[in-house]
C-alpha cells in the first residue's frame, strides 16, 4: 500500500495508523509544492479492506479515518484543504509516479 501526503502540510505534525498500527509519526510535516508531496509512505498490508487513520494533532486535533480496499485501491491521496480544517482522501489503483 502506498499513502502520500500532499497538499496543505505545513510544520504540521501528523500520524498515520493502518489497521491500528502506526506507521508514520513526525512533527515536522511540510509539503513542497514543487512536487505536490509532502511524504511518500509504502507499506505491505494483508489484500483486503483496511482502515487508514489520519491525524493532524497541530490543526485542533484533526482526525480523518478511512476504509480502503487494497486489493483494488492500494494508493491513497492525503490532502489538507486549503483552510486547514478537513483532510481530504482519494484512492486509486496504482500510485500517479508509476503509470
Amino acid at each position: 500500500m502506498w499513502i502520500h501526503l500532499e497538499s496543505g502540510f505545513k510544520h504540521d505534525q501528523v500520524r498515520v495508523r493502518v489497521a491500528g498500527r502506526e506507521v508514520f509519526s513526525s512533527n515536522d510535516v511540510t509539503t513542497d509544492y514543487s512536487i505536490g508531496l509532502a511524504k511518500a509512505l509504502e507499506m505491505d498490508v494483508p489484500p483486503g479492506s483496511v482502515e487508514v487513520e489520519v491525524l493532524v494533532p497541530s490543526r485542533d486535533n484533526l482526525r480523518h479515518r478511512v476504509d480502503v480496499d487494497t486489493r483494488r485501491h492500494p494508493f491513497l491521496a492525503v490532502s489538507l484543504t486549503p483552510d486547514g480544517t478537513q483532510v481530504e482522501t482519494s484512492t486509486a489503483a496504482i500510485p500517479p509516479e508509476r503509470l
